[in-house]
């Protein structure tokens, strides 16, 4: 007999995506914070404050953001900038539930015909990419799940 049992708790649903500011400036590094989007908005204000110690990629290298949840690492030609979602913090999705951890930069796009039409040209490299978290109550401590399967074919 194979089983499979979770305990889920449902949070309440938070659409943002990382903020995007500046138009590109064609910079060899990229910067910005981590921060704690208490409001959930999705930018950065006054108020909120940076999240230290989040790991940032490029694709190729890791910075972790620092006591104010600033970063700078270098940009890549057709880059994908991700965060590591710390434990006891969320991250938004997008209106698919889809995790919004990254940030895709495409200088021309795909630059070739694509049957679903591939990436948009992002343009040069925006001057500051901030990554909203929030704390989802959970430290890690409170999750359980135990998954049970019959190893017979």
């Amino acid at each position: 007999m194979s089983g499979l049992f979770c305990e889920t708790v449902y949070a309440q649903q938070w659409i943002t995506s990382p903020q995007i500011i500046g138009e590109g400036v064609g910079n060899d590094t990229i910067n910005g914070f981590v921060f704690n989007d208490s409001n959930k908005n999705g930018v950065m204000d006054e108020s909120e404050v940076g999240v230290s110690g989040v790991l940032v990629s490029n694709g190729l290298d890791w910075v972790k953001s620092d006591a104010n949840g600033f970063f700078e690492i270098a940009v890549r030609e057709d880059m994908d900038l991700t965060i590591v979602q710390p434990s006891g913090w969320r991250v938004p999705t997008d209106n698919r539930l889809v995790p919004q951890f990254f940030y895709i930069h495409k200088a021309g796009g795909t630059g070739y015909e694509m049957r679903y039409g591939g990436l948009p040209d992002t343009g040069s490299t925006p001057a500051q990419i901030n990554f909203p978290l929030n704390r989802d109550g959970a430290d890690g401590e409170q999750f359980s799940c135990a998954v049970l399967g019959d190893p017979q074919t």
